[in-house]
């Protein structure tokens, strides 16, 4: 076989050969010497390349044929991520740019070649690019308007080309506003502050679809949630922005309804049309009452809008919620969790979870935490980590990336025992409960035992809403009983 495959392979047509099936080939299937002849037939044949390399072939890719090359690997690359093909394709690309010193051919191949290497290739690449561009201008070889237009062209492909939030270090001045509204995305957190938005929101005034663009790559992104306010607060000043926006961005209203009450309380604006009808959270007695620092009038049953207004910008009023939430949980550790709840449920169909966890992680921070019973103690612990895990595992299957960033911020807070921490990672897990009888009978055994002892058997349940529905129903269920008891019972316990 493998003798008629080595005959075979020098004379087949390219077409014919591009058929190779990757997953079903071994190493054993392909002995060295057939990938050999292989090799031999990259010029005609580019897409045998993710073959080769997957096999730690040696290859030797001519400069007319290196673009086709990674144009194949980076299809493969986009209908079956691997990390050892972008490794192995990183690897390949650097020995082949090792001895090219030409400013013009390696811009062509950053930008081409980019998006398929992994991230430190890329940084390798931009920083030899760089370096080159000093050089030749100290040696005359272009004048110094050239160099400008290179390092202009090499900081549009870094941030092409980058991950989102993983664009390198870059000189944003020799970037144009087009350039950065495009790739906006790229560009790490530290970075992406308002003054730069501001800016950006200004040049870009004029031409209503980079306007558009811009504000919904924002508001689309849950990461950049303490930009929202203000850009949104921006957008109200400008009637023409305003009606744009309600038009051509996605559930544009809804999003504004999350940050109504935080637009509100940092200064206040007329109310917009569109949250006439659409309003759930907004609401002017309540921003009246909190406006006036009137805890009395704040209801502990209306407290879930109040989970959505940004510390951070409200910091005049977040002691007074804090204390609020407090008192309340106190109180009615019930009325106030089951406006969590809903707050979590809004958030998640709203994806404005980071909004709400970054709130969650200030209230279980703060110092009125510690004077806390033990038993509210645990009764709160319980609480939020049912929140977390609901809200990772309810995101997970989307946007795993969003799942581990909420994971890493829940742990890095501290708010969780490391076991909680390591019992909160199965949110993350594939290995879910199937529906039918049998997920039932765990769910129902659990709430028992979780009444009982306080933990449960099977930690799956523990992201499953299932659980946490029946859980709420059995202690409704207990509560009544004890309220109408024997009240020479209830005093032998007070």
């Amino acid at each position: 076989m493998n003798q008629w495959m080595t005959e075979f392979v020098p004379d087949a047509k390219a077409h014919v050969l591009s058929q190779i099936h990757l997953p079903e080939l071994t190493s054993e299937l392909l002995p060295f010497d057939l990938l050999t002849v292989l090799a031999t037939r990259l010029g005609d044949c580019p897409s045998l390349a993710v073959l080769l390399i997957i096999h730690e072939v040696q290859l030797e890719i001519s400069s007319a044929n290196i673009r086709n090359v990674m144009r194949c690997i980076g299809q493969y690359l986009d209908s079956m991520d691997s990390s050892k093909v972008r490794c192995a394709a990183s690897h390949l690309f650097e020995e082949f740019t090792r001895d090219i010193d030409t400013v013009p051919d390696l811009l062509l191949l950053l930008d081409e070649c980019g998006e398929i290497i992994e991230s430190h290739s890329r940084v390798v690449l931009a920083s030899k690019i760089s370096h080159l561009i000093d050089e030749d201008v100290a040696a005359s070889e272009y004048d110094v308007t050239q160099a400008s237009i290179y390092r202009k062209l090499l900081t549009n492909y870094v941030m092409k080309t980058s991950e989102p939030g993983d664009c390198p270090s870059v000189d944003l001045k020799t970037v144009n506003s087009s350039c950065l509204v495009r790739y906006i995305d790229s560009l790490p957190s530290a970075v992406l502050n308002w003054e730069l938005v501001s800016n950006l929101l200004d040049s870009v005034e004029t031409n209503v679809i980079y306007t558009l663009k811009l504000v919904n790559r924002i508001l689309c992104d849950p990461a950049k949630f303490h930009l929202h306010p203000r850009i949104l607060g921006t957008v109200l000043q400008n009637e023409k922005m305003l009606q744009a926006c309600e038009q051509f961005i996605p559930y544009f209203a809804l999003i504004l309804d999350c940050h109504y009450n935080t637009l509100m309380l940092a200064d206040s604006h007329q109310v917009p049309a569109c949250l006439d009808a659409a309003s759930f959270l907004g609401s002017n007695n309540h921003i009246q009452y909190l406006g006036s620092f009137n805890i009395h009038h704040v209801d502990a049953g209306a407290f879930s809008a109040t989970f959505f207004i940004n510390l951070d910008l409200c910091n005049r009023h977040a002691q007074f919620l804090i204390d609020k939430f407090w008192r309340s949980f106190r109180d009615d550790p019930h009325e106030i969790l089951t406006s969590l709840w809903k707050a979590v449920s809004l958030s998640i169909a709203r994806n404005a979870q980071l909004l709400l966890l970054h709130n969650v992680l200030i209230i279980a921070g703060s110092p009125q935490r510690q004077t806390l019973s033990t038993r509210q103690e645990k009764g709160f612990i319980m609480a939020i980590y049912s929140i977390f895990s609901t809200m990772i595992y309810a995101v997970n299957s989307s946007n795993p990336d969003l799942a581990r960033h909420i994971y890493d911020r829940i742990n890095a807070s501290k708010c969780l025992s490391s076991g909680d921490i390591l019992l909160l990672s199965s949110a993350r897990d594939d290995n879910d409960l199937t529906d039918g009888e049998e997920k039932s009978k765990i769910i129902t055994l659990a709430v028992k035992t979780f009444i009982t002892s306080g933990c449960a058997n099977d930690i799956r349940v523990y992201h499953c809403s299932l659980f946490w529905q029946d859980l709420h129903r059995s202690l409704e269920i207990e509560s009544r009983q004890w309220h109408s008891s024997d009240p020479l019972i209830k005093r032998k316990f007070f």
